[in-house]
């Protein structure tokens, strides 16, 4: 295998475009579950290897970038050059051996499609952070990430602030009427953002009421003949393209297309599980959603 520094970038490893790799965990199903969490190094690491873009945001996020020495692709912009180690669905092993990290981080939103059968067999310490359902459970893996990194201090002051953005966003929508929302993370095939996923959580926090609630999974195939039933007043989407086939295809339904709004956020923003980026979203999407309300 080519030495992981053949990989290195110095800048953005990739701009996320393509949310099927990125939520592919949630409608891949392959055997078996996440691996277990093996011991850390005793103290605040000093070489670490993240296989999620999300994780590799938090890490930053508490002034820890130094300590990263490996990422996957999709990943946030580095300050200094950083080591590919693979994919997000397939890291490699010997890749990440050769940086000889004492901890790998990762998380069980990925598990189910992140192959890492051999990173696990190399003895190498690994964390594995719980699934995000909402802002409480992303902000108790930052926390726990801020205590492996000796930074708990400083994610309580940013805890507070994200806390106190989302704030301001839940009373904006607050006392108002809900509008139906549909948000999708792929047109093809058509993947919705259901309730029990932490974007459907961010729906909910911006005043919004979810078009597929009642659906038991968090990132559900659909169809457009389902969509064209549940009467949504606005379709989220996090590629331009996404929303304009859906707009297209959705008129064949007999929907009017015109009266419902159509919403592009950017993938930095609403599919990363991290308190920024959560509070981030919600302050967008109950701007949109609730105009009249101010910012």
């Amino acid at each position: 295998m080519t030495c992981p520094l053949a990989h290195c970038h110095h800048g953005p490893v990739k701009p996320i475009v393509t949310p099927i790799i990125l939520f592919a965990p949630f409608f891949f199903c392959l055997c078996g579950g996440p691996p277990e969490s093996a011991p850390g190094p005793e103290g605040p690491p000093k070489r670490l290897v993240s296989l999620s873009p999300a994780i590799t945001r938090q890490i930053q996020d508490l002034e820890s970038e130094d300590l990263i020495v490996g990422v996957t692709t999709y990943g946030p912009e580095m300050k200094k050059k950083t080591a590919v180690v693979g994919s997000l669905v397939r890291p490699g092993a010997e890749a990440i051996a050769l940086l000889k990290p004492d901890l790998i981080l990762m998380s069980d939103e990925d598990s189910a499609v992140q192959r890492t059968e051999l990173i696990v067999s190399m003895g190498i310490p690994i964390k594995v952070f719980k699934k995000n359902a909402d802002f409480e459970s992303i902000c108790e893996n930052y926390l726990e990430l801020a205590g492996i990194l000796g930074k708990s201090r400083l994610a309580g002051v940013k805890l507070a602030h994200y806390r106190s953005l989302l704030e301001k966003a839940r009373k904006r929508a607050s006392g108002a009427a809900r509008p139906r929302v549909a948000v999708f993370i792929s047109s093809k095939p058509l993947i919705a953002a259901s309730d029990r996923s932490f974007i459907g959580g961010a729906v909910r926090d911006a005043g919004g009421e979810n078009c597929y609630s009642d659906v038991q999974v968090p990132y559900p195939s659909v169809s457009l003949e389902s969509l064209a039933q549940r009467s949504a007043d606005a379709v989220v989407a996090i590629s331009g393209g996404d929303i304009d086939a859906i707009r297209s295809d959705l008129g064949r339904y007999g929907v009017d297309v015109k009266r419902i709004r159509w919403v592009r956020i950017s993938p930095d923003r609403l599919t990363q599980y991290t308190p920024a980026d959560y509070a981030g979203s919600v302050d967008i999407l109950s701007g949109i959603l609730h105009p009249d309300r101010g910012r």
